[in-house]
């Protein structure tokens, strides 16, 4: 009996321990470092993705449509912050089963072979606010084409231009999306109902399922230098095929501060004064 009372009364404070940590621990706070506006003639919904280890934005901040000529302002954590938006569209009313953007669960629910989710080809909006033991205090951003693109995007900081915290105008356009890839991987376009709706990147061609890429090994044959796997090095990735590819050509050409393949850090990542605040506008 003994036993028993003394394994409930360690349970008890236990749990009383857990709540205490829980109440004296301070509520997490946030302050409006984003705006994301969209002047797109068709509603877009913007996916909020956080890094690993990250904290998380606010609930309502996971998943947001955008009329044309809407804009969403977004908390950010003012411990610090990494992740990314997605823009996505054509899609039903909660934000799902979308044309272009469908690269996470919920799957489609299209007839087959487009009962898969998409390719991750979205472009892609980075962010990284520092963190208190983070060595160099500037929030980052970049855009991100390594696996493809869809919307015309621009970003433009609140602080005065300087070295590389400038305004990063991404125009680019399914017009110049190579209809013809070299190397095999043909025609890099996504089209749905007769209207394309992403430009798949090499990389992403060569390794995702049908009926949008070809399924091949990232680390078999052109798939290692096309996506920079199997080991190799930046310098041999910058050295490689991939560089040589109509899509990494006209990404440099329509959006030179993008990342357009792995390892393309040239001048992908824009750094900022500490108090920046961004807008990214959609269709601009």
């Amino acid at each position: 009996m003994k036993i028993q009372v003394c394994q409930m009364v360690k349970g008890l404070l236990a749990t009383l321990a857990l709540l205490c940590a829980a109440i004296e621990a301070p509520a997490q706070t946030f302050s409006d470092r984003i705006t994301i506006e969209n002047q797109c003639s068709f509603a877009v919904w913007v996916k909020a993705l956080d890094n690993a280890g990250s904290p998380p934005l606010r609930p309502e901040d996971n998943l947001v449509r955008l009329d044309q000529g809407q804009s969403h302002v977004y908390g950010i954590p003012d411990g610090g912050w990494g992740g990314q938006f997605r823009p996505k569209f054509d899609c039903d009313e909660n934000g799902n089963n979308c044309r272009s953007g469908q690269s996470l669960p919920p799957c489609p629910t299209d007839p087959p072979p487009y009962n898969i989710c998409e390719p991750p080809a979205e472009t892609k909006v980075e962010f990284f606010f520092p963190f208190p033991d983070t060595p160099i205090q500037k929030p980052f951003f970049d855009i991100s084409l390594v696996d493809g693109y869809t919307l015309h995007t621009k970003i433009t900081p609140s602080a005065p231009s300087s070295g590389n915290c400038t305004t990063f105008d991404c125009n680019l356009s399914f017009d110049v999306c190579p209809s013809d890839e070299k190397f095999g991987l043909g025609d890099l376009r996504v089209v749905r109902d007769g209207e394309t709706v992403m430009c798949l990147s090499p990389c992403k061609r060569w390794n995702y399922p049908s009926p949008y890429g070809l399924n091949k090994p990232e680390i078999e044959g052109d798939g290692r230098e096309l996506c920079c796997a199997g080991g190799i090095s930046p310098a041999e990735c910058n050295a490689g095929i991939v560089t040589q590819t109509e899509y990494v050509k006209r990404v440099r050409a329509n959006c030179p501060s993008a990342y357009s393949f792995a390892f393309d850090d040239d001048a992908g990542t824009h750094a900022c004064p500490f108090d920046t605040n961004f807008t990214v506008t959609f269709c601009p």
